[in-house]
């Protein structure tokens, strides 16, 4: 994640932060679109350098079988081929949080729980922030991105999320849930993209037009690994002491880190678990105001949904029945 830095007064450990442009396709990127599929599953975690991270679950990539060419024979859970492209594409074939374009993997911005929480997607789909979450899996751009095999295991562990930036966390909490419907407050019918319209079947171009700024958090910056700017000459960089990391001070959250292509919706319920979680180092200021501000809009939709919700069709029925009775036996 950092690179040293040495002058005349101090150390620094530069963290970089991605410019918003967009290199051409590697062919090695390409080469691993013509031959692997990679698999999106519920735990799914790709290959990485065992110095970086010990202990992680075996990496799930398997091969495609050249003579098979038509996606019924296939998974669900596998990636078509089209969809492979258009994220590199759409991404730049780079690393979205370091910029590497060697070694790059598809992540699920959101999938299953799998067994450690509950399914947030099915939460959303019930919110009506999201059309299917079976669908929102296998081929929805707005929930893949694109990033190398180190941070893709170290986001399988939750050590990193991106979250929404304050602005649009703000718009959030005044957002009312599409299942209750127009009344005059604010509404995002069915939101599966950035901004809140169709995400699925978006062209890629359309969907560039439609990025949105990010938090990076970093629950367990010891274990983060670092992000090397070497192939990334262009990324601007911000400093940070050499004392504050080795003194446990390093920034939680990096501020409106960059833009992203994503569901602000999916990012959300990723960072959720972990924003509602004990764990060490103890959050510091920056990641419990991130923390008050998810929970409160978690606390907020919830709430409407049950302030709005009409009793159950059994329990009307019911009053029904006895206001008859009641006024058989006067």
């Amino acid at each position: 994640m950092l690179t040293m830095d040495t002058n005349d007064s101090a150390t620094f450990l530069k963290l970089a932060i991605p410019a918003q442009s967009e290199p051409p396709q590697s062919s090695h990127t390409t080469n691993i679109l013509e031959s692997s599929r990679i698999s999106i599953r519920d735990n799914y975690v790709a290959r990485a350098d065992s110095r970086v991270l010990s202990n992680v679950e075996d990496v799930t990539i398997e091969l495609e079988d050249q003579d098979s060419d038509t996606d019924d024979e296939r998974p669900a859970e596998f990636l078509p081929k089209k969809i492979q492209r258009e994220a590199l594409r759409i991404h730049g074939s780079t690393c979205v949080l370091c910029g590497s374009a060697h070694a790059l993997v598809h992540r699920a911005v959101l999938h299953h729980g799998g067994g450690r929480y509950t399914d947030p997607r099915l939460w959303l789909e019930g919110l009506g922030f999201i059309t299917s979450a079976h669908d929102i899996i296998k081929d929805d751009l707005s929930n893949l991105m694109i990033v190398c095999e180190d941070h893709a295991k170290a986001y399988d562990l939750d050590i990193w999320s991106f979250v929404p930036a304050a602005a649009i966390r703000e718009e959030m909490l005044n957002t009312r849930p599409p299942m209750l419907g127009e009344r005059g407050a604010k509404n995002e019918p069915q939101p599966t993209s950035s901004d809140g319209t169709q995400a699925v079947d978006d062209p890629v171009d359309d969907l560039k037009n439609k990025q949105e700024i990010f938090d990076l958090l970093i629950f367990f910056p010891d274990k983060m690994p670092r992000i090397d700017i070497r192939n990334a000459p262009d990324f601007n960089s911000v400093a940070i002491h050499k004392d504050d990391l080795q003194a446990g001070r390093c920034p939680r959250v990096l501020r409106a880190f960059r833009k992203l292509y994503n569901n602000r919706y999916l990012v959300y319920a990723h960072a959720l678990p972990m924003l509602n979680a004990a764990y060490m180092p103890l959050p510091d200021a920056d990641l419990k105001d991130i923390e008050r501000d998810c929970l409160a809009i978690r606390n907020g939709w919830n709430r409407a949904v049950v302030e709005n919700r009409p009793p159950p069709v059994m329990n009307r029925k019911l009053v029904r029945h006895l206001e008859l009775y009641s006024n058989r036996n006067l």
